[in-house]
């Protein structure tokens, strides 16, 4: 061999090292989920191999091997470490001409070792065709997004030093008498040049692990902030979300117990008729109402900064079609309210959506916090918010309410009534109590009407327009109403069994819960299937409520159904909704129960009685029975007799009784009464 020993030692320690660490990269998968880490060991074990057949294996292997191949396996070595960069900095890939230098290299060496051989032109070829490869090298590190990493610095630098090198030997093999720099002879140019690469060659897969740990660092602390603004941000709307809402209330509520300042508010805004949106145009024209309506909402706060003058307003997306708006520095609570107004008046731009025009408005609720009067935190401000939204959905919706404490009181007793309502289920407090139905031509109870009452145990009787409505909201009205049912059945038979008894009926009032809920044709199958007289003496009022708008399709189907079991429907409350005639023309009705306040208007109203006489007979004309309810008053049945009304019903003939109380009226006579009026 014709290399001295130091550089000998080197060669051997350095091919070592080289092959050692390359395999233990592979087997073990070190960085294995690094993009290129397998590529840049593989680089790693052709270079260490390329530098020992140029360096080590010279003289002891021909020519062609340590003159062409070893040369050629260190630049292919360079180039899969310029692929690796590119992908590794994410650089536009330029490989093919790349692979043209490559071929450039072998063919022209090839052609210096065998047919001509010359080490000065093999060396001027190492110079043309490896040094473009560094400083492409060297290019990628220093313009990436990493370029300022110490890592990527050191890496850069190092294909510097090599580029450089092989620049420097193609330069004194030009200049300088070839055989005082050849590489097979002992001299410092060969020395030097050997061991510069071999430093080079082992730094190089260190480097890159530098690289690969420091990207790994990069990428954790990005995934942590987009994580960190996730965690704060709404993923569709990319408003605030609940979360940076609450942390941004709680800071003004913060600020605000250190000392008196200015108002601060929350908005609380619900969407009204979303869930219409939904169900009507699909969830993706829901998905883009929501963004839309986000957009509003901030440029709504973005115009309002001469209202609210401090620096922690925001709107959020707080859940569902819920939205809050936070408004600092208001130097009058009544600013709010201002506000409230400009969002009502954004929101009732129509909507373009699935290529419709669709109104939605919204109803607001304000919750205005005075620091100095009555500092609140963050959940009693959500909280009021909240409950003065809903007063506002019930005062007709499209408006704002401002909380005030009755509303909390009437809250707070809400809930308490619910509480006891469930209890009141379970304790079986919840009875029928039963008024007759008269007919008018015979004085005669020809039925009666089942009523729900609540006896409460402290608080005695609760009105039903207190608890029904609270039943309807929480869903407990199907089991009421279930209950109910079944009571007024097994009343029905027992009053079959008395005098008089075997030709009423009984009339059973049934919720638009009910009749969206699935199990009910089921319930009423199972009342049916159990009653031991006809199922034509059990009659169902549905309200004209509940089967107006787009329930009226399918609620006819239901009852259609329901007739077919032998029950008898009524459309109860004539009058009271949108009074529509089609109702009575699509639905399977047996009869019509005319709402109160025709009658009640009917005194002296020449207009109200001529309404009251194209109900009734416009119903005989269709064949319905006609029942006017609210009667209260003699001249009113004297009026309902001279309209030709069929049944009257109302305190003037009793008020809702217990069972036990109601057998007393079978077979009563009230035809004085009729004949009086």
């Amino acid at each position: 061999m014709n290399l001295d020993p130091r550089t000998m030692v080197v060669v051997m320690i350095t091919s070592t090292l080289l092959i050692g660490s390359g395999l233990l990269m592979v087997m073990r998968g070190y960085l294995g989920g690094v993009t290129g880490a397998r590529r840049w060991a593989a680089a790693t074990l052709l270079q260490s191999a390329g530098w020992f057949i140029t360096g080590g294996l010279r003289g002891f292997v021909p020519e062609f091997i340590s003159a062409v191949i070893g040369p050629f396996l260190i630049q292919a070595a360079l180039t899969l470490c310029v692929f690796v960069l590119e992908e590794f900095e994410r650089q536009p890939k330029r490989r093919g001409w790349h692979y043209l230098l490559l071929a450039v290299n072998l063919a022209v060496a090839t052609y210096f070792t065998v047919v001509e051989p010359s080490t000065t032109a093999r060396q001027l070829l190492l110079a043309a065709t490896a040094g473009p490869i560094t400083v492409r090298a060297v290019w990628i590190l220093m313009t990436g997004t990493d370029r300022r990493v110490m890592s990527h610095v050191f890496m850069a630098t190092m294909f510097a030093v090599c580029g450089a090198v092989i620049f420097f030997r193609g330069i004194v093999f030009l200049v300088a008498d070839p055989e005082s720099v050849s590489p097979t002879a002992a001299n410092p140019m060969s020395s030097v040049t050997l061991m510069v690469f071999y430093v080079v060659a082992v730094v190089l897969p260190f480097a890159f692990l530098l690289m690969c740990n420091d990207r790994y660092v990069s990428e954790r602390e990005k995934a942590e902030a987009a994580l960190s603004a996730a965690a704060c941000v709404d993923a569709l709307t990319q408003m605030p979300n609940r979360a940076m809402v609450t942390s941004r209330l709680g800071s003004l509520s913060a600020r605000g117990s250190e000392g008196p300042g200015t108002y601060h508010a929350v908005l609380f805004i619900d969407l009204n008729n979303f869930k219409y949106v939904n169900d009507s145009l699909g969830h993706e024209a829901g998905d883009q109402l929501l963004i839309e309506t986000g957009q509003r909402l901030t440029s709504v706060i973005r115009s309002s900064d001469t209202l609210a003058r401090g620096t922690e307003s925001i709107a959020g997306r707080f859940g569902g079609d819920e939205f809050v708006v936070i408004l600092d520095g208001l130097a009058r609570s009544d600013d709010a309210s201002a506000v409230a107004q400009r969002i009502l008046d954004a929101m009732a731009a129509p909507f373009m959506l699935a290529g419709q025009r669709v109104a939605v408005p919204c109803s607001i609720g304000i919750s205005v916090n005075d620091p100095a009067l009555r500092p609140l935190a963050t959940d009693d401000l959500l909280r009021e918010a909240d409950t003065a939204m809903y007063r506002a959905k019930m005062a007709g919706r499209a408006n704002f309410v401002v909380f005030d404490e009755s509303m909390h009181v009437e809250a707070r007793r809400r809930l308490k009534l619910e509480n006891d309502l469930r209890v009141a289920l379970e304790a079986d407090q919840i009875h029928a109590h039963y008024q007759p139905i008269i007919d008018l031509t015979t004085g005669s109870v020809v039925a009666f009407e089942a009523l729900a009452r609540w006896n409460h145990p402290s608080e005695g009787m609760i009105p039903p327009d207190e608890f029904i409505p609270v039943a309807e909201e929480t869903g407990l009205i199907a089991e009421i109403g279930q209950r109910m049912m079944r009571e007024a059945v097994r009343t029905l038979e027992r009053m079959n069994r008395l005098p008089g008894g075997d030709s009423l009926r009984m009339n059973v009032n049934v919720s638009r819960k009910e009749l969206v809920d699935p199990r009910f044709l089921t319930n009423v199958c199972e009342v049916v299937s159990h009653m031991s007289v006809a199922p034509q003496r059990l009659r169902l009022e549905i309200t004209e409520t509940a089967v107006s708008g787009n329930a009226t399709a399918p609620v006819s189907e239901l009852l259609q159904e329901l007739k077919e079991l032998g029950v008898e429907i009524l459309l109860d409350d004539f009058g009271a909704g949108l009074s529509s005639l089609s109702l009575l023309r699509t639905l399977p009705l047996d009869g019509i129960k005319i709402d109160r306040s025709f009658l009640d208007r009917s005194t002296g109203d020449v207009q109200a009685i001529t309404i009251l006489n194209a109900i009734i007979s416009l119903g005989h004309n269709l064949g319905k029975t006609i029942t006017v309810e609210g009667v209260c008053d003699p001249t009113q049945v004297a009026t309902i007799l001279a309209l030709e009304g069929d049944l009257a019903q109302g305190y003037l003939f009793g008020r809702p009784v217990p069972a036990s109380e109601a057998e007393t009226w079978i077979g009563a006579d009230f035809s004085s009464t009729c004949v009086a009026a």
